[in-house]
């Protein structure tokens, strides 16, 4: 029974390609400009990329640009490294997200911020970049309760008049530069590629052969592996996807 759970696996591990919205690389991983992300805490100093310092960010803008690194604090910062809406205090949404876009105060009262939640808002607050669900204000769309310009990539699109979750193929424009990515949930990512004649699923890392479908494919799980972008000269690289899976079959192998 063990040898059939572990070939599962192993054959799971082989064909099925998923990366996660929270497997972003270390900002010293990314060797290109394009890679070095504000939204990850990254900084381009023009040769490389490194975590930003956030003592160096001088007014609410710029601070406010590193969401996951940094906060804005009007009266002994101005800008401080961030660790979680909880630590910060605003009387309403609006106070918290001053400090930090992703910080609200989801329980309408009391002094203190939280991680924004779409949840949190009803159906006639639900706000732009949340997803109507029927009644409930969600973070991701279900494809079925959603119509029009709402069924949209990367979770849904349009088969005739049903909206459904989407796929590759749904990509329909020619080109590689159309063809990114679907999202099967909020946390789950299937990067596409084009394979000369249609937007598919991409079952690995090699099918990724530019800087730019590397890294905007996957939602920078994954890094274009010298500093030079053109598609000759590098390769797709995980910072530590292979690590995982390895340890993963051990862990099956000794169960």
């Amino acid at each position: 029974m063990n040898k059939f759970i572990i070939a599962s696996c192993i054959i799971a591990l082989t064909f099925a390609w998923t990366t996660s919205t929270s497997q972003q690389c270390s900002c010293s991983d990314y060797l290109l400009a394009t890679e070095c992300q504000n939204g990850f805490g990254c900084y381009w100093t023009g040769s490389a990329c490194q975590n930003v310092d956030c003592s160096a960010q001088k007014d609410q803008p710029t601070c406010l640009n590193y969401p996951t690194a940094c906060y804005y604090n009007s009266t002994s910062g101005p800008c401080l490294s961030f660790s979680s809406c909880s630590k910060l205090s605003g009387n309403n949404t609006q106070q918290c997200q001053a400090q930090n876009v992703k910080c609200a105060n989801t329980a309408g009262t009391g002094t203190t911020c939280s991680d924004f939640s779409c949840s949190s808002f009803n159906s006639t607050t639900c706000p732009q970049g949340c997803y109507l669900n029927g009644q409930t204000c969600s973070n991701t769309p279900t494809c079925s309760s959603q119509t029009g310009a709402n069924c949209a990539l990367p979770y849904c699109a349009l088969n005739g008049n049903t909206c459904q979750q989407a796929v590759c193929s749904n990509y329909t424009a020619a080109g590689q530069l159309s063809c990114l990515f679907v999202m099967p949930s909020a946390s789950s990512v299937q990067p596409c590629y084009w394979n000369s004649t249609a937007c598919v699923d991409a079952s690995g890392a090699s099918n990724l052969n530019s800087s730019t479908s590397c890294f905007v494919n996957t939602l920078g799980a994954y890094h274009w592996s010298t500093a030079n972008s053109t598609a000759t000269d590098g390769s797709c690289k995980s910072c530590y996807g292979v690590l995982l899976q390895i340890v993963f079959a051990i862990l099956l192998l000794l169960a």
